[in-house]
């Protein structure tokens, strides 16, 4: 059997991107008292999976105390001869200092997904010397859908999403944006309520795992600050790695565009008019699948 240790953070998909990828039939969670809640999510979402999860809770700045505990969960794993693996994405830096110390003294292979970098990179080490050497750097071709994105960052059953209201103009123009993202994208969600119903988010796409925020305002509403301050306010909600888009039907005021440097948001204005009510005119159509394209890349097999 292949088992991974896990550091638990923030952010649930550093974990679970090389967990989808590796399919280990055993994983252990290392977490703390202030990543419990991702810790319980992403375990619930790896069960669904089929493979056997289990917790360990550390200080998350007790080296000493957190690295015998990671050796008093390893070693009888190494007497019945399972393969061990630590990854080193997540968890405080106090933790992946202890999680090194064990890596190194039992000779376990260690990971680390950089999901900053685009594609995303996978690398794996081995020990030669007592040193880490890097054995390989691959690309995790896996799909993260948007299920399992949200109950990963917010559990089963704190969010659901419903459908748009295409009588009013609203509606139609979101209708429009999402039909064109659906082309550019491999999964488009929209009218997603979050935490209760109390925050919304318009859309969601995502390709691979790799995902994007969209806040959609048609008419003069694209001028007020409101969206933007409901894309940050959603971001903090989700991942880091998140893109936000704000696509409005009016040019950016000037007034905002300090607002949206601050927020990390990208806005994309399309005209108003449409000779279908939703379907965008090509050339806005154009412009959006641009933008989306640049953070989520093209679908499997699409040529677009």
């Amino acid at each position: 059997m292949r088992a991974m240790v896990v550091l638990v953070g923030r952010q649930p998909l550093p974990n679970l991107i090389p967990i989808k990828h590796l399919r280990p039939g055993w994983v252990c969670f290392v977490y703390t008292d202030a990543s419990r809640a991702v810790y319980e999510h992403t375990a619930a979402l790896v069960r669904r999976m089929g493979i056997e999860t289990h917790g360990l809770l550390v200080d998350a700045y007790d080296v000493a105390g957190t690295s015998a505990a990671l050796s008093a969960l390893i070693l009888p794993l190494t007497r019945e001869a399972v393969s061990v693996t630590i990854n080193l994405t997540g968890g405080t830096k106090t933790m992946v200092l202890a999680a090194f110390q064990v890596a190194r003294r039992g000779d376990f292979p260690v990971l680390y997904l950089n999901s900053e970098q685009d594609p995303m990179v996978l690398y794996r080490y081995g020990w030669r010397d007592g040193e880490l050497s890097q054995v390989q750097a691959e690309t995790p071709l896996v799909d993260v859908t948007i299920a399992e994105y949200l109950d990963a960052h917010l559990g089963p059953g704190a969010w659901h999403h419903g459908e748009l209201d295409l009588a009013n103009a609203g509606g139609a123009f979101e209708s429009a944006v999402a039909s064109t993202l659906r082309e550019c994208a491999d999964e488009v969600v929209t009218s997603i309520r979050l935490l209760g119903g109390s925050t919304e988010v318009d859309m969601l796409a995502r390709t691979g795992s790799r995902f994007a925020i969209f806040e959609v305002k048609s008419g003069q509403s694209g001028r007020r600050a409101d969206g933007i301050k409901q894309l940050s306010s959603v971001a903090k909600s989700l991942s880091i790695y998140t893109a936000l888009y704000y696509v409005i039907e009016v040019e950016m005021e000037k007034s905002q565009q300090m607002l949206v440097d601050s927020h990390g948001v990208q806005v994309v204005s399309l005209g108003a008019h449409r000779s279908e009510p939703c379907r965008l005119e090509a050339e806005d159509d154009a412009r959006l699948t641009a933008a989306a394209l640049r953070t989520l890349g093209s679908p499997a097999g699409t040529h677009r």
